[in-house]
């Protein structure tokens, strides 16, 4: 799959939303980057070769997925 600048920004505008009418500790706000990282990852790598051995942009995001997740649940915990 392509993914386009068109796509990217569409989905900007969709999370921006999102935060607006929920604040960014909100869980569909919360996927909704997720989904923004994940396309922009995938356009990362249609425009950029990696080296080899390097670990990729995707790999560093998502190890601060669950130190991210374990905010977000203390959050939801104290209200």
């Amino acid at each position: 799959m392509t993914i386009d600048s068109h796509q990217i920004e569409a989905l900007r505008e969709e999370l921006h939303q999102l935060v607006k009418e929920h604040g960014f500790l909100d869980r569909d706000v919360l996927a909704k980057s997720r989904e923004l990282d994940h396309l922009l990852n995938q356009y990362q790598k249609q425009h950029i070769s990696y080296k080899r051995g390097m670990s990729s942009f995707s790999d560093v995001c998502y190890s601060s997925y669950s130190q991210q997740d374990a905010v977000v649940e203390e959050h939801w915990q104290r209200s």
